[in-house]
């Protein structure tokens, strides 16, 4: 059956207790009864589908959305909830405003059961409707990461295509090379008020931001192997900070960058290089998000059993509607951007078992946490 017929059979079939007539704090035999059969023939499905009410709650899940949802019963109740972190922040506001406008929304959440998984999860959320018009819940429905049955893709052709990606961006990298390096020769030959310097100032950053697009294309499409080894986090963080900040002229688009590191070394099991990779995609992010300048606040937490690397900008900030969004692979805010940096940043962590979360609030800037386990 055609995942479009799929769904609306599944909505046509909905009469769900979504908002039944009982006292607060209650549950009718019959309402609870409803509600098993209603979570046993969901689990059933061969397909990603989960059905909430107009408040966000988990009435039933089948088995690959509990899973790749990351949904768990509570403990000494029956009742269905979602994670907390940034995968429940992103239903619970598809939700919102789904309820709100009575129409289908389409969003992308990051994998929580997959953790080698390194691609977004298409959702679609559709309201259900009463008789009367009110909207009593959602439907949710998802793309199985790594199956792509909705678009007739296999393995094979998703091997074929990482190959052709790879050996397109090897073959690009080549001739950037080539005329960046010509350009910086060139650039030498001009005095500091020469218009021409200017212009060739442009093309070695045109290359240079084509260089780093091709870098993680490369990044995105092959397999991750990390070198990791025992480093200090606070020295490889400081050094790989003020890499970054020469790299994209920090000071030149009025930018400056504060650190805060304990006075002690903070080892952690890490791969320098790959870390340094995310630390300029995070950097670069920062800074293209302060058109007007400003702060960037960098510091090193230890705590127990592990250190973060926190990392606070004060940019435009991410909207409510793009949250959900930001590791979804080709989806950018930026007219340049390819979409790709933090998809491949949570890809490099991940290789070196560590962890990031991004919270962010309109006009009050971005605020990036990275984990790693002490040794």
């Amino acid at each position: 059956m055609k995942a479009k017929e799929t769904v609306e059979t599944a909505r046509a079939s909905l009469r769900l207790p979504l908002s039944p007539k009982k006292e607060p704090g209650q549950r009718t035999d019959q309402t609870h009864g409803e509600l098993e059969l209603l979570r046993s023939a969901v689990a059933q499905l061969d397909a990603g589908f989960a059905v909430l009410d107009r408040r966000g709650r988990v009435l039933a899940a089948s088995r690959d959305a509990a899973l790749f949802l990351g949904v768990r019963q509570k403990k000494s109740s029956t009742d269905l909830v979602l994670p907390r972190g940034e995968i429940r922040r992103a239903v619970l506001e598809a939700v919102k405003e789904t309820v709100a406008t009575a129409q289908p929304v389409l969003f992308s959440l990051p994998v929580a059961a997959e953790k080698d998984s390194d691609t977004g999860l298409a959702v679609r959320m559709f309201p259900v409707s009463s008789g009367k018009g009110g909207v009593l819940g959602v439907l949710l429905t998802l793309e199985q990461p790594g199956s792509r049955r909705s678009n007739g893709e296999d393995p094979e052709f998703s091997k074929l295509f990482a190959e052709v990606a790879s050996h397109v961006a090897h073959e690009i990298r080549n001739p950037l090379g080539t005329i960046g390096g010509f350009a910086s020769l060139l650039e030498r030959e001009f005095s500091a008020d020469d218009r021409r310097k200017h212009w060739v100032r442009k093309i070695i950053d045109a290359v240079a931001r084509l260089d780093r697009m091709v870098t993680q294309l490369h990044l995105y499409v092959q397999p991750v192997k990390a070198q990791v080894r025992p480093a200090d986090l606070v020295e490889k963080t400081r050094e790989a900070f003020e890499f970054a900040e020469l790299k994209f002229g920090a000071s030149e688009n009025g930018v400056v960058f504060d650190y805060v590191f304990p006075d002690e070394p903070v080892y952690v099991s890490m791969d320098p290089h790959w870390w340094q990779e995310v630390v300029l995609t995070i950097s670069a992010n920062a800074i293209q998000a302060m058109k007007r300048g400003g702060r960037v606040s960098v510091r090193v937490d230890a705590d127990g059993d592990v250190a973060a690397v926190v990392v606070q900008d004060e940019g435009e900030g991410i909207t409510g509607d793009m949250g959900g969004k930001i590791f979804y692979p080709f989806f950018s805010s930026k007219p340049d951007g390819t979409g790709l940096g933090l998809n491949v940043a949570r890809k490099l962590l991940r290789a070196m078992g560590a962890t990031i979360e991004v919270t962010s609030q309109p006009e009050q800037g971005t605020n990036v946490r990275m984990v790693f386990q002490k040794i």
